[in-house]
């Protein structure tokens, strides 16, 4: 996982490792492995948290995280279908919305094409975890309150797709345009 998040994404490896030993587990990831020579083609992530607006409402979501497909195995559905497969999991498991954070356009309008819509005016700081000295080494500065978003909370503009549970929540579209959460922390499973 980690050579495939360095290619795709170029991030430090400490920062990668960080991630992988923290946040990923079987239950949270879609790995995808190639027929050929087993090795790993594209994953994602994707956390549950919960959402406290405003108005005292708490919702369930799904941030999905860290999409990647190797270059060479592009454009053959593999990440649509890993986010399908994502899709059927949250609603299993009550999620009230799936949100992501694209920050090139090419990407937000290749995500508008599984439901996705832009929160276009709103930006949220993401952060994750525990940092804790009982569980991290604070002298590395990632480990205090890793960010989730683009590195910089004011291009952090969420992409949200409510699931078929959610669909019926009258709340749930003013709640997202006017009072979604300014500031959402991803828990260390």
């Amino acid at each position: 996982m980690c050579r495939l998040w360095a290619e795709v994404f170029a991030d430090d490896v400490d920062f990668i490792m960080h991630y992988l030993r923290t946040f990923s587990r079987r239950d949270n990831r879609i790995l995808r492995f190639s027929a050929i020579d087993g090795s790993l083609v594209a994953m994602m992530h994707f956390h549950t948290f919960t959402a406290h607006f405003s108005t005292g409402t708490d919702l369930t979501g799904s941030y999905i995280y860290g999409v990647a497909t190797a270059p060479r195995w592009r454009s053959r559905g593999i990440a649509s279908a890993m986010l399908c497969e994502s899709f059927k999991k949250m609603e299993l498991n009550g999620i009230d919305f799936a949100m992501l954070i694209a920050e090139e356009p090419s990407l937000r309008e290749w995500y508008k094409n599984f439901g996705f819509e832009l929160l276009d005016g709103i930006t949220v700081k993401l952060t994750g975890g525990d940092a804790s000295p009982a569980k991290h080494n604070l002298a590395e500065p990632i480990y205090h309150g890793m960010d989730f978003g683009t590195g910089n909370e004011y291009l952090n503009v969420p992409m949200v797709r409510k699931t078929a549970r959610s669909g019926n929540l009258s709340c749930i579209d003013s709640e997202f345009k006017l009072r979604f959460p300014q500031a959402i922390t991803i828990p260390a499973p």
